[in-house]
């Protein structure tokens, strides 16, 4: 018999005792009969505080030299488990956010968002941007929601100036 098969047949009554022999074995059912006292509770681990995970994730930020983290990173470095902060908070995204970090990935980023930060882009080169400058500041969105809400960057592009050509002419017509 394994030694695991075993071990769930019989259980020392005291780690301590010097011999364990099999008078001094019991078996878990009859230790439950004989005090009715036991019960089942999950053990969980040492509770973080709010400010320990914050801390923790501001910790890893700065390891890495950057201004957020993403879960698979913080899974590799963080001294708590990704899950925790990210129930702790709601979101994984707003424990970046509670800590004072960057958000790592955004999902469902309006379209007014998205051409918020194509007009940044554009004003702050002087023309149209290029697809390999969203990936740096001044842009605060990356490639990817562009890629997965328009197709590719140049129709992202397209719809940004189709979205301002429209409203420049709803603007013409009640504003002036």
């Amino acid at each position: 018999m394994g030694m695991w098969q075993n071990c769930q047949k019989t259980l020392p009554i005291s780690h301590y005792q010097g011999n364990v022999t099999s008078e001094s074995m019991v078996s878990p059912r009859s230790l439950a009969v004989a005090d009715s006292t036991y019960k089942f509770e999950r053990v969980r681990g040492m509770p973080v505080s709010d400010e320990e995970l914050l801390s923790d994730l501001r910790s890893v930020a700065s390891r890495l030299d950057k201004k957020t983290v993403g879960q698979k990173e913080y899974r590799q470095i963080g001294k708590y488990d990704d899950t925790t902060a990210s129930s702790r908070f709601g979101t994984w995204n707003n424990a970046l956010r509670a800590a004072g970090l960057t958000v790592s990935n955004e999902v469902n980023i309006s379209d007014d968002r998205l051409y918020e930060n194509v007009l940044a882009l554009w004003q702050h080169y002087g023309r149209q941007p290029r697809r390999g400058e969203v990936a740096s500041p001044p842009s605060t969105i990356s490639q990817g929601p562009y890629r997965r809400r328009f197709g590719s960057w140049t129709a992202s592009l397209e719809a940004f100036v189709n979205s301002t050509l429209s409203d420049q002419n709803t603007c013409v017509r009640t504003c002036g």
